[in-house]
């Protein structure tokens, strides 16, 4: 997920990618200088929205396990457990060498390494290895006829789907992020700054520059998709196969997405980035398709980063 700021009301949590050198931390929230009673209204009206549309889902089913286990529309079968696993922890190992290799190719060639530009393009070297390999395999029939099966597609209607789900998760997913950001700074004493990562600062700085397009298409674009194909796409199949639990599936899918994040991001941050992890799984079982996901995360990126712009 691209380092990206959300106003929302007078506590600002910023998101941010998995952290790389070179790139972005991870979901990092911050608040402003507003303090007291402004701030608490802000915490309570998300978490009254986070309710009601908890209680709307748990009503029509959509939360329950068995529910989600017998009305799942994937089928991982077309591959062992292992081999999706396998698949999805190497993708990774693949996308952060990738990333690494970038990183030491902006350094020989003297670009500051916290620059917008070698940050944007160590990203894409990391996002390039792991599309090159997704390509190579989709050549093979059986590869297809399995990623088919297992709900690996983008259908059109998906984006419409994708915008629905993320408006649903954006209330548990804001609620989270500013209830966690509240109890750091009250524990801090006292409120983070509205730009926690030198990545979004840098945006702000060059916007419409030739290394902003380059951020902006990775942070709305590649890192969606190679994320969602890693954790959703690959591990929750991988763990639904091993498991045939959707549910577990799901939240241990989510937990490894959060805990890569550790020590890239403020602790206060994983909590939220959990909760979001664990709607895109949700859609993606709900839905059978991962494109649902990967429309999810591009959208909500992309908002994101205008929020930020719009706020810096």
């Amino acid at each position: 997920m691209a380092g990206v700021g959300l106003l929302t009301g007078s506590a600002a949590p910023v998101l941010a990618a998995p952290g790389e050198p070179g790139e972005p931390g991870a979901l990092s929230p911050a608040g402003d200088a507003a303090p007291g009673f402004d701030r608490l209204a802000v915490v309570g009206v998300w978490i009254v929205i986070a309710l009601v549309t908890l209680v709307v889902l748990a009503k029509r089913g959509a939360l329950s396990p068995r529910r989600l286990r017998e009305g799942r529309s994937r089928d991982p079968a077309g591959a062992p457990a292992s081999l999706w696993l396998g698949a999805g922890f190497g993708l990774f190992l693949l996308w952060r060498i990738g990333t690494a290799s970038g990183v030491s190719l902006a350094a020989a060639a003297g670009e500051p390494t916290a620059g917008l530009g070698a940050s944007a393009g160590a990203m894409w070297a990391g996002h390039a290895l792991v599309l090159s390999a997704v390509g190579a395999l989709v050549f093979s029939r059986r590869v297809r006829r399995g990623a088919t099966r297992a709900g690996l597609v983008i259908a059109p209607r998906d984006g419409l789907v994708g915008l629905g789900a993320l408006l649903l998760a954006a209330g548990p997913v804001l609620a989270t992020l500013n209830l966690s950001a509240l109890i750091r700074d009250a524990l801090a004493g006292e409120p983070a700054g509205p730009v926690a990562h030198d990545f979004l600062a840098a945006m702000i700085r060059e916007p419409g520059t030739p290394a902003w397009w380059a951020a902006l298409a990775a942070v709305a674009l590649a890192t969606p998709i190679v994320e969602e194909l890693i954790h959703r796409g690959l591990i929750q199949t991988g763990v639904l196969s091993a498991t045939g639990s959707p549910a577990l599936a799901v939240v241990v899918s989510a937990a490894f997405f959060a805990s890569i994040h550790l020590g890239a991001a403020d602790a206060a941050a994983i909590p939220g980035l959990f909760v979001f992890a664990l709607g895109l799984g949700l859609a993606f079982e709900r839905t059978g398709r991962l494109g649902v996901p990967i429309v999810m995360h591009a959208l909500f990126n992309a908002g994101m980063v205008a929020a930020a712009h719009l706020a810096g």
